[in-house]
């Protein structure tokens, strides 16, 4: 009989192959801010208003939307070593579910499902080559009196290299195609990808640099492309608490917002002749994690 040990996380090792199946829940809840508008202009500004309307008045004339989010996911891997380096296959299911306060908002609820796989190869110590690819089916529950939310079954894959190239300066680069197959309204399929550099400098603190190119779910324009240039820096103390802070500032591309037919809605201002438009965002966060063991 072979010789088996698991661990708490689930973990099966035969031989030189380990086995992993891990699972989580997650709750969010969140408050959603809206800065109060001007005048009313007859286009993306009378959505934004009319969405704040509906949303709880809050000091100063700001409006709060109170939002629930709920996310399980589980993964299953598959690690084999051999004297041609290491092989690991992970495959991934999440679900989603965002759900909003006041019945109001009913119709921007939608349950998420995620599907993935992921390959990668490890040919030297601490760099490895990898592939993944993902397909994120995203159905709003309830679209009755809302305009321009479709259902979808958008698809990504990307591939590259990650790991060292020095003793202290690391490389994520990945290069895809991302489409994302909107029931109606408008739609995108275009190259996506992720370039990072990291500094190690030293075994507890890093700098990352990088530049991200993916696709996003919009309640306006179905999605939203977004270019994001970013910079991490993260400290370990003690080996068990970390603490991460990172900015970054986006441009986000959004497609056109439609009629409940799919059909381009012409009374929208401040958009190109294709109906589209886009903003700058800037964006930041602190990250803190203590763990029990090192």
């Amino acid at each position: 009989m072979l010789d088996r040990v698991r661990n708490e996380r689930g973990q099966l090792a035969v031989g030189e192959a380990d086995l992993t199946i891990a699972a989580r829940l997650l709750q969010r809840v969140g408050h959603l801010w809206h800065e109060p508008l001007g005048g009313r202009g007859g286009g993306l500004e009378d959505l934004a208003q009319d969405v704040a309307e509906r949303g709880v008045a809050g000091e100063g004339g700001h409006r709060l939307i109170e939002h629930h989010g709920r996310h399980a996911e589980a993964e299953l891997a598959y690690v084999s070593g051999n004297g041609r380096g290491t092989f690991e296959v992970r495959a991934r299911y999440a679900l989603n579910v965002s759900m909003f306060e006041s019945s109001r908002f009913t119709s921007y609820n939608y349950l998420q499902h995620e599907a993935g796989l992921r390959i990668r190869w490890r040919f030297l110590p601490k760099t490895a080559l990898l592939w993944e690819g993902t397909t994120t089916p995203l159905s709003y529950l309830n679209t009755g009196n809302a305009t321009g939310l479709f259902s979808s079954v958008p698809v990504s894959t990307r591939f590259g290299i990650n790991g060292l190239i020095t003793q202290k300066i690391g490389l994520l680069a990945l290069v895809g195609y991302g489409a994302t197959f909107y029931s109606g309204g408008d739609n995108l399929d275009t190259v996506i990808g992720q370039l990072e550099l990291r500094y190690l400098i030293d075994d507890r603190s890093n700098l990352k640099v990088g530049f991200l190119r993916d696709i996003q779910n919009s309640f306006f324009g179905n999605y939203f492309l977004r270019d994001r240039g970013y910079a991490m820096y993260s400290q370990s103390f003690s080996g068990r608490f970390i603490l991460a802070i990172d900015a970054g500032v986006s441009l986000n591309n959004y497609g056109y917002v439609a009629n409940r037919d799919g059909s381009r809605l012409t009374t929208v201002s401040n958009v190109d002749t294709t109906g589209r438009f886009s903003a700058i965002r800037v964006d930041g966060g602190v990250f803190g994690e203590y763990r029990l063991s090192n």
